[in-house]
C-alpha cells in the first residue's frame, strides 16, 4: 500500500484528469464513465474513428471529447489524449474497465498522499479481468502518474515510461474486454497479432511483444509454433522475469494440448525454481500431471500447493509484475482434486472435493455435473438428481448437467422427463469454453476421473453404439452402464471401458455392452481390441447388422482381413 509521507500536507487537493482513447465503445462506456466521474476534475476522451454511439455517450459525462485519426498506434492515441490533460495527476482507464465504486475514496487519498512526496511519479493498480467461466486474472499495472512525467510507448499492449519512483496501491479497476464472444475475441486476436508483427518486425528482439505474440499464438490453437517461439524466448539470456513467466505457461500449455507431458514439464520446473510462489505455474504443473493418470498422485500434491498458495495471497496480498490468469481458480483447482480422488476410487474425498468446487465456483455447471456422477457411479441417484436440479435452479446447467439428468430419468424409467432433459441439453452450447486471451480454453471444461482421450486419427472412421449413443432408443439401466454412456459421450473411453467391464463382470451375456466396449477401444485406436470384441459378438448374434456395420468400417480403415462368421 501507498505511504510515501507518513505526515504528508493534504491541502491543496491535487487535481485528476482521466484520460481515454475509445472507438465504437458503446457496450461498456457509459458504465466506465459513471464509475470515475465523482473521482475526476476533468474526463479527456479521444476518440479514433467511432461510427456507433460512442461520442455521444461521451459528451453526456464530458465536453473535453477530441478526434484524431487512427495510425495503427495504441501509445500514439494515448499520448494524444495525455497533451489534453491539465490536472496534476492522470488516471488512465479503457472504456472496457470500470473504478471499483468502493475504492473511490482511497484512490482520491492515495492520489493525495503521493502528490506530497515528489519523487513519486507512478502508482500501480490491481486490474482485475473478468475470463469466461466466471474467473478472475490479476495483474498490477501503473495507471495513475503524475502529469508530464510519462508517456507510452510501443503500437500495442503499450507500456508505461515513467521517471522517479514507482508505488502501489490496493485501487482495484474491473476489466471486461476478454469475456466477449468467439466471434469478437477472433477479431481482437487478428487486429492484435497484425500489429505484435508489424513491432516486432522494426524490433524482432522484443520479448514483452513476443510474449505477447505467442499468447494470440495460442488462443488461435497455433501450438507447435507457441513451442518453437516460447523455448527461444524463454533461452534469452536477458528476458525479464514477467516475459519468462507468460511464456513458460503458454509453452506449457501447448505441450499439454500436444500430449507432451515431459517437453511442459521441464519448462515448468525451470521456472518454479525462478518463481517457485506463482500461481499461475503451480496450477499448470497439476493440469499436466492431471493428464497423465500415472502422475495422479503427483497432481493432487500439486492442486494442494497451489490452493495452499491462494490462500496465503488472499489473507496477505502481495503486489507482483506477474500476469495471474489463474487468480480465481479455486473452484478448478478442486474440481479436478475430484477427478483425482475419483479416479484412484477415493469417493468420499471426490465428492468433498466436487463439493468445495461448487462452493468456490456456483456457477460452473461441470462441477455439478461431476458430483452428480460421483453419487451416480455409488448408485445414490436421489443425490445424483438433487445435485442436478440445484444447478438447473441456480442458473448453472449446461449441456453436460441435462445430459445426465436426462440418463438418470431413462434409468428410472422416467421417459418423458428424459426427453424434456435431452430437448434442454440441445438447446445448449456445446460443452466447450470459448478462448480468450487470458484463459486457457482447454481447462474450461471441469475434469473426470480419467478422462485423457487420445486425439482421434483424422481420417478415423464413424463408429455406431448400441446402448451408449445419445441417438439410441436403447436406455442403460444400470448405474455402471449409466456411467459409461456420459464418459463416451464425452470422448473419456478409457472410461467408459471400466464401468463396461465392471457391468459385463456381472452380465456376460450382454452382447451390446459388449460390442459398445470393442467400440470404445476403436475410438482408442486399440483395433485389435476392438476386432476381438465385434468377433465375439458375431459368433453369438451373426446377424447383427450394426456390429457388421462397425466391422466393415473398421477393416477398411486398418487394412485387415475379413472376419470370419
Amino acid at each position: 500500500m501507498v505511504n510515501p509521507v507518513a505526515n504528508a500536507p493534504q491541502d491543496p487537493a491535487p487535481r485528476l484528469s482521466v484520460c481515454m482513447i475509445v472507438k465504437n465503445e458503446e457496450r461498456f462506456l457509459a458504465q466506465c464513465l459513471e464509475s470515475v466521474q465523482d473521482v475526476a476534475d476533468e474526463i479527456i476522451i479521444v476518440d479514433t474513428g467511432s461510427t456507433d454511439a460512442t461520442v455521444d455517450i461521451a459528451r453526456r459525462y464530458t465536453d473535453r471529447v477530441f478526434f484524431h485519426a487512427w495510425n495503427n498506434s495504441f501509445s500514439e492515441a494515448r499520448n494524444h489524449s495525455l497533451r489534453y490533460a491539465t490536472g496534476d495527476w492522470i488516471l488512465q482507464i479503457d472504456a472496457d474497465e470500470e473504478l471499483e465504486h468502493e475504492d473511490q475514496e482511497l484512490l482520491l487519498e492515495t492520489v493525495r498522499r503521493a502528490h506530497a512526496s515528489p519523487d513519486v511519479h507512478a502508482l500501480g493498480v490491481p486490474l482485475l479481468s473478468t475470463l469466461p467461466g466466471g474467473r478472475l486474472a490479476k495483474h498490477y499495472f501503473p495507471r495513475l502518474f503524475r502529469r508530464g512525467k510519462a508517456h507510452f510507448e510501443g503500437i500495442v499492449h503499450n507500456q508505461l515510461v515513467y521517471e522517479g519512483k514507482h508505488l502501489v496501491t490496493e485501487v482495484r479497476l474491473w476489466h471486461y474486454g476478454y469475456n466477449l464472444s468467439r466471434e469478437d475475441l477472433e477479431r481482437k486476436w487478428k487486429r492484435t497479432g497484425e500489429l505484435l508483427q508489424q513491432q516486432l518486425a522494426e524490433d524482432p528482439e522484443n520479448t514483452f511483444a513476443w510474449m505477447n505474440l505467442i499468447r494470440v499464438y495460442r488462443n488461435t490453437e497455433r501450438h507447435e509454433e507457441v513451442i518453437e517461439r516460447g523455448l527461444w524466448v524463454l533461452g534469452r539470456p536477458n528476458t525479464q522475469r514477467l516475459h519468462r513467466h507468460g511464456v513458460a505457461c503458454d509453452v506449457a500449455i501447448s505441450c499439454r494440448a500436444l500430449g507432451r507431458y515431459a517437453q511442459g514439464e521441464e519448462v515448468l520446473l525451470a521456472e518454479l525454481e525462478r518463481i517457485p510462489e506463482s500461481l499461475d505455474l503451480n496450477i499448470e504443473l497439476a493440469l499436466l500431471y492431471f493428464a497423465q493418470e500415472d502422475k495422479t498422485e503427483a497432481a493432487i500434491s500439486q492442486f494442494k500447493r497451489f490452493l495452499i498458495l491462494k490462500r496465503e495471497e488472499t489473507r496477505n496480498p502481495k503486489p507482483t509484475e506477474l500476469v495471474y490468469d489463474h487468480y480465481s481458480s479455486e473452484g478448478m483447482a478442486w474440481n479436478h482434486l475430484g477427478g483425482c480422488y475419483d479416479r484412484l476410487g477415493q469417493r468420499d474425498k471426490a465428492i468433498d472435493a466436487f463439493q468445495r468446487a461448487i462452493e468456490h465456483s456456483p456457477q460452473d455447471g461441470d462441477a455439478y455435473a461431476n458430483l452428480a456422477m460421483c453419487y451416480g457411479r455409488a448408485g445414490s441417484l436421489v443425490p445424483a438428481e438433487t445435485v442436478l436440479q440445484r444447478a438447473i435452479a441456480c442458473g448453472a446447467a449446461n449441456r453436460r448437467v441435462w445430459q445426465y439428468l436426462a440418463d438418470l430419468y431413462r434409468s428410472q424409467d422416467r421417459l418423458v422427463e428424459a426427453e424434456e432433459a435431452d430437448a434442454q441439453a440441445r438447446r445448449c452450447a456445446p460443452a466447450q469454453a470459448p478462448a480468450a486471451e487470458a484463459v486457457d480454453a482447454s481447462l474450461a471444461a471441469a475434469p473426470e476421473a480419467g478422462e485423457h482421450p487420445k486425439a482421434p486419427h483424422a481420417d478415423a472412421p464413424a463408429f455406431r453404439w448400441k446402448v451408449l449413443g445419445e441417438a439410441g432408443d436403447a436406455s442403460p439401466g444400470a448405474p455402471a452402464l449409466l456411467a459409461a454412456r456420459s464418459c463416451a459421450g464425452r470422448g473419456a473411453f478409457d472410461d467408459a471401458i471400466a464401468h463396461l467391464e465392471e457391468y459385463l463382470h456381472g452380465n456376460p451375456t450382454d452382447m451390446d455392452a459388449l460390442a459398445d466396449l470393442a467400440t470404445c477401444y476403436a475410438h482408442l485406436q486399440q483395433y485389435a481390441a476392438a476386432l476381438e470384441g465385434y468377433r465375439c459378438v458375431l459368433a453369438a448374434a451373426p446377424h447383427d447388422a450394426l456390429v457388421r456395420e462397425n466391422v466393415a468400417a473398421l477393416q477398411r480403415f486398418v487394412e485387415q482381413p475379413t472376419i470370419s462368421t
